[in-house]
């Protein structure tokens, strides 16, 4: 049976931050008081849910983006310090340094990085190890092994590539904090845990559409940092559209313009 028609009110929902938009509800004027009467029924049953629902807080362990092949938990933690140390094994400085300098911005801490030297055992450093495989394929060596106890934080691969993926698992390990530039002061610790992981996929991409839609040179390069953080590997420029064979040695050049500016991060 439908409703008569009327004048029509709208009430405004209140504007909390776990509502998407402000909530508009419309009613027929005749049949207002019961439907205030259902409205704020249903509305009291949400808030009620919404709190006994509260986020708790979530383990990184579970929120590891892809998920590794295997992830066995240990009892404890690594705490990170002004007194950590990076020890590096020739070939994956640059990649200790950039991490390092990653890490400062949230922690203030400048920790140093120094050459693995196979003299003696270190405590409270993270340790970055190559372990060359001739026979490894492209995707073995973009594996890793990652074991984290109370004091050392070891990582392993056959290939740079490795420990730079495994290095983006450590990021992940750490509170989520740690994305925050300038977090200041507060326990850094990352879960005792020992992981082993490789790629499923060769080809691990993603497009971004640069022909419909215009993104900055610093946005072009926090995408690919997103990338890396997801352990992709291809990046797939959407350039032209339409009749675009029409202008082939222009869209080069732009092309080649494009990768230089992405380049100058290197």
């Amino acid at each position: 049976m439908a409703l008569p028609t009327g004048n029509k009110k709208i009430i405004r929902g209140p504007d909390k931050k776990f509502l998407c938009h402000k909530v508009l509800i419309t009613f027929e004027t005749k049949y207002s008081f019961m439907n205030l009467r259902l409205l704020l029924c249903l509305m009291f049953s949400t808030l009620i849910l919404l709190s006994c629902g509260e986020k708790q807080s979530t383990s990184t362990l579970e929120t590891l983006i892809p998920q590794p092949v295997t992830l066995d938990k240990h009892p404890g933690a690594f705490t990170l310090s002004e007194k950590t140390v990076f020890y590096a094994a020739p070939g994956v400085e640059n990649i200790a340094q950039q991490f390092a300098a990653f890490l400062k911005t949230s922690t203030g801490y400048d920790l140093p990085v120094n050459a693995l030297s196979g003299n003696g055992s270190v405590r409270d450093a993270i340790v970055l190890i190559i372990e060359e495989n001739s026979n490894a394929t492209a995707m073995e060596k973009e594996g890793y092994s990652l074991n984290v106890s109370d004091t050392l934080v070891t990582l392993k691969a056959p290939a740079p590539a490795g420990i730079f993926y495994g290095l983006q698992t450590l990021r992940q390990l750490l509170p989520h904090a740690i994305e925050r530039s300038g977090a200041g002061s507060r326990s850094w610790t990352i879960p005792a845990v020992t992981i082993t992981d490789r790629p499923e996929y060769e080809h691990r991409g993603s497009m971004l559409d640069v022909a419909r839609h215009f993104f900055s040179v610093e946005e072009v390069k926090h995408y690919i940092d997103l990338l890396a953080f997801y352990k992709m590997n291809r990046l797939h420029l959407h350039l032209s559209d339409d009749r675009s064979e029409e202008h082939t040695s222009e869209l080069q050049s732009r092309l080649h313009l494009v990768c230089r500016l992405l380049l100058e991060k290197k």
